[in-house]
């Protein structure tokens, strides 16, 4: 699944190779979320069910606090919920803001 993934970042969403190998280890380090990733690739959007729930977030309510961010960010959130909450908590908290 990580090649799926590196090779949509790098095709449809124009990642660098480096940066496509970085993002799809950790978006297909964990099933649920590597599929998650390939259900919004495929309907391009984040309305589908069931949506998988980390730590009470959706990646459409991730999205949903900013919806200029790019959906390696919000599937990458999804990650760092899973492995570190704390670390993203407060970004979550402002909506991405800008510092």
């Amino acid at each position: 699944m990580n090649e799926e993934i590196a090779k949509c970042l790098i095709d449809e969403l124009n990642y660098s190779p480096d940066d496509a190998k970085y993002f799809a280890k950790q978006l297909a380090e964990y099933d649920d979320i590597a599929n998650e990733f390939l259900m919004w690739r495929k309907n391009q959007n984040y309305d589908y069910s069931p949506a998988l729930e980390i730590n009470g977030w959706t990646a459409k309510k991730i999205y949903e606090r900013n919806r200029s961010i790019d959906p390696v960010t919000v599937f990458t959130t999804m990650y760092w919920l899973r492995v570190n909450p704390d670390f993203v908590q407060s970004d979550l908290n402002t909506g991405f803001a800008v510092k």
